[in-house]
């Protein structure tokens, strides 16, 4: 998990500096580039939404 996640920053990292350097033929990412980020996107938003689930289901056992 830890280099997953290690993976993904490093990934971002490189987005970031390509895409906010001064030279404008070189900013834009590179087509695949997009994909990757939105694959990234949604692993983080499902483990998001699984987080907010257990939340609530611990809630509801605490309230019992």
């Amino acid at each position: 998990m830890k280099d997953e996640i290690k993976k993904d920053k490093d990934f971002i990292h490189r987005v970031e500096e390509r895409i906010y350097q001064e030279d404008w033929e070189k900013a834009f990412p590179e087509p695949e580039w997009i994909e990757w980020m939105t694959s990234i996107a949604s692993r983080y938003i499902s483990k998001y939404e699984i987080s907010l689930r257990r939340i609530k289901e611990l809630e509801k056992e605490v309230a019992e």
